[in-house]
């Protein structure tokens, strides 16, 4: 018996560990492997090395004895006694209980050359998408994935595969799979093979823009890219014709497709249609994101979404919402998580019963695009966990994460941190305006007129959660507020007209355009909606 396989078979008994099929874990045990990790990785003793899945330690201290320092990220910290075992005789290790999809990777130091890692399942693509775009020191990519992210990382544009994964991946590294692996490397054995996956970085991470109009293009797979564009959160009137414009100039057709451009492309496409443009359909602070602390309620109005499997199994999906036209995040979604577990969920028609307002500030689109993301996690065998699929839902937007595991949340960062709260039970008038309100131009207008602040101020949120109706309805406070009504000066006079009819207090909701008033009882809230014309009432959830 092998040294790496008595080591991890050791560790498992010793420490009593058992794998998490929550987290994908799978333990690699064979040595011979490790030499073929070894070799492609091209180690030498002035190697730095990013490790990301550490399990049981038996990579680590295969990396520990031949670099000169070795990261180690392990998110599970049942796993902490089994990896200080193994890195115990080395002086040049560092282990982070982190978890590798939210870790600062730019601020490890020393900092990494090289990535090799056998990567949990779950977050494999992810992991190493993160490797390419934000550790532009790192030359080498070298990482044990399932085949068929190896596959699609590496794939040449015109296949069925090729996507957003394979577009960024390759913008900055030539891509290549080293071999393939089978499951008697692993404990538990996986029911896929695996494979190795080799990036050697030719060029520096894309654009930041470049990387929104990848995402956004190949979001809506069935429609040309122009029209991909034109669907995005964010995107301006004009975009879908210049978008065209831009493609004829670099020789395509107007209506050509995202999987006909090679990575070279998106990046000229992206220089033609400028970041001013393309800015906007990305997420905006240093990323573009602006800080937020936000009490989330979750009421009984709610959409219903129907999942049923499409005739044709070609990994693109149907979203079927009478009386809505224009963008939704849901196919945006089961994009996103296709890309991260890819071959797990067949093609969808989703047909949603929407009950809650379009392009409203509630948070209807959010909560559709979390539900598609648990339908399609359901449908896969649940290999993410909640924290996974927040992490994957915050590249949609800073509400999706909320509703992963929907209820009422206090909300910060960008979306990433989600505390569950109490409430009490209250009533609530909801009054849509006539016309749209942009979240970009809000936003913009915010910036322009100084509404936020520096400094959130959590604990004054969270400190809400406990208190009573009046008491939360006096503290209500939105800094997009005088931005919203800034753009649409008529919303003041619902908000007032809210109040004159028994709110105890009243808000515009997110960046707008709905306004609503916070009643004690529904017998209130009712009289009170029977005044305002389409007005809607609703609960919180209990």
């Amino acid at each position: 018996m092998s040294a790496p396989r008595q080591a991890s078979l050791r560790r498992l008994r010793d420490f009593g560990v058992r794998p998490n099929r929550e987290l994908g874990q799978n333990f690699l045990i064979d040595d011979n492997i490790l030499s073929v990790i070894g070799r492609a990785a091209e180690l030498g003793e002035d190697d730095v090395v990013l490790e990301v899945g550490g399990g049981l330690g038996v990579l680590s201290e295969y990396l520990a004895a031949r670099v000169r320092h070795v990261h180690v990220v392990e998110v599970d910290a049942a796993l902490e006694p089994a990896l200080r075992d193994a890195l115990e005789p080395f002086d040049n290790a560092t282990l982070h209980l982190e978890d590798a999809v939210r870790i600062d990777l730019a601020g490890l130091r020393p900092a990494p050359t090289k990535v090799v890692a056998n990567l949990p399942y779950g977050v494999a693509a992810t992991v190493v998408l993160r490797s390419v775009l934000e550790l532009p020191g790192a030359r080498l990519i070298v990482a044990m994935v399932q085949r068929e992210v190896a596959e699609r990382l590496a794939a040449e544009r015109g296949s069925k595969i090729y996507g957003a994964t394979s577009v960024i991946a390759q913008l900055a590294c030539d891509v290549a799979v080293e071999r393939r692996v089978p499951p008697t490397v692993f404990h538990p054995a996986p029911r896929v093979e695996s494979a190795i996956v080799v990036l050697r970085r030719t060029a520096a991470p894309p654009d930041s823009s470049v990387v929104a109009l990848v995402h956004a293009a190949f979001a809506h797979r069935r429609k040309a890219l122009a029209g991909s564009l034109a669907l995005a959160p964010g995107a301006e009137p004009g975009l879908r014709e210049a978008a065209r414009d831009a493609l004829a100039a670099i020789g395509h057709p107007a209506d050509e497709r995202a999987e006909r451009l090679a990575p070279s492309e998106f990046s000229e496409l992206a220089d033609r249609l400028g970041k001013a443009a393309l800015d906007r359909l990305a997420p905006a602070g240093d990323d573009g994101l602006h800080e937020l602390c936000s009490l989330f309620a979750s009421v009984e109005l709610a959409d219903t979404l129907r999942f049923e499997v499409a005739d044709a199994d070609d990994g693109q999906d149907e979203v079927h919402c009478p009386g809505v036209e224009g963008p939704n995040l849901i196919t945006a979604a089961l994009g996103a998580y296709r890309d991260t577990v890819p071959d797990a969920v067949p093609s969808l028609w989703v047909t949603v019963n929407k009950r809650i307002p379009v392009a409203a500030g509630l948070g209807g689109g959010s909560a559709d695009a979390a539900a598609a993301m648990r339908a399609a996690n359901r449908l896969a065998g649940g290999p993410l966990d909640a924290d996974a699929l927040r992490a994957l839902g915050r590249r949609l937007g800073s509400d999706v994460p909320s509703q992963i595991e929907p209820g009422h949340a206090i909300v910060e960062g960008t979306g990433e941190r989600v505390e569950p709260v109490e409430l009490p039970a209250m009533a609530l008038v909801v009054v849509q305006a006539e016309a749209g309100l942009s979240t970009a131009a809000v936003y913009e207008e915010a910036d322009r007129i100084g509404s936020t602040r520096e400094r959130l101020d959590p604990q004054g949120v969270r400190a809400l959660a406990g208190r009573s109706i009046d008491e939360i309805a006096a503290a209500l406070a939105n800094d997009l507020q005088a931005a919203a009504l800034s753009l649409r000066p008529e919303l003041e006079a619902t908000l007032r007209a809210l109040l004159d009819h028994g709110a105890r207090g009243a808000l515009v909701s997110g960046s707008g355009p709905t306004v609503f008033g916070v009643f004690e009882d529904l017998a209130s809230a009712e009289e009170a909606a029977s005044e305002m014309p389409g007005a809607l009432v609703t609960r919180l959830r209990g």
